[in-house]
């Protein structure tokens, strides 16, 4: 008989976090990296689109893609859907409640018949990819979809010194009127996307690089480590043109 001291710890809902991942991955081998790929107010090409890139990632060996309408269940189960998953500590969140390693959220922009997609890795949010997706057609939009994951994908496999991870210290408006702040932080935005087009470049938020040597020595082979083995820190400055 088994004493107390051998029951399995309850964190919270653990046992029901537990229970539902057995119902998320996909049948397969074991892969190289665990994915979740989700989508919300999607158009119907988006929703084609996604399906379309779904069966193309999931026959791959070094992928586990979880399992969409199982993922919903869970966030709906955990109230989650509402906000949308656009940021880092979003990334954080599902990747501890759905055990991956890199999560892919896509969004339809209906007045431009597009895709917005943002990729993360879980572990410190890290951004891999944000880019916009134009193809009108379904087949065009699963095609990007399906090179923007390989893309994402290859920087989270990146040995370290291979990538470089880039964080936005600021975004200081030098001299033009404060009712235009909020263009500067814009600017902020696109430089750092433009940076994300890049093969070899990821997006950290400052407030990330806080917690970066917590446990760097005890596991400097992790993906999150090998990334931020080495941030560059911009600062960005807006002013008027000959100033």
């Amino acid at each position: 008989q088994s004493g107390p001291e051998s029951k399995p710890m309850n964190h919270g809902h653990g046992w029901r976090w537990a229970f539902a991942l057995t119902m998320l991955v996909v049948t397969g081998a074991q892969a190289d990296v665990r994915v979740a790929l989700i989508g919300t107010e999607l158009s119907g090409t988006g929703e084609a689109a996604l399906g379309l890139a779904e069966a193309e990632l999931t026959g791959r060996a070094d992928l586990e893609l979880l399992d969409r309408s199982a993922i919903g269940k869970v966030l709906r189960e955990q109230d989650l859907l509402a906000g949308g998953f656009a940021r880092p500590e979003d990334a954080i969140r599902l990747g501890q409640l759905l055990a991956v390693d890199v999560f892919i959220h896509l969004e339809s922009i209906p007045e431009a018949a597009t895709l917005a997609v943002a990729a993360f890795e879980t572990a410190q949010g890290i951004r891999l990819a944000d880019t916009v997706l134009a193809g009108g057609e379904a087949e065009a939009l699963a095609g990007q979809l399906a090179e923007t994951v390989d893309g994402a994908l290859a920087k989270w496999k990146a040995p370290a010194g291979k990538a470089t991870a880039i964080a936005l210290m600021g975004v200081r408006n030098v001299d033009l009127p404060k009712s235009r702040n909020g263009e500067c932080d814009a600017l902020g935005a696109l430089l750092e996307r433009r940076l994300l087009g890049s093969p070899d470049v990821v997006v950290v938020e400052r407030k990330r690089l806080q917690s970066l040597n917590v446990d760097r020595d005890a596991a400097p082979n992790r993906p999150e480590e090998r990334l931020l083995s080495a941030p560059v820190l911009v600062e960005l400055d807006v002013e008027q043109a000959g100033a």
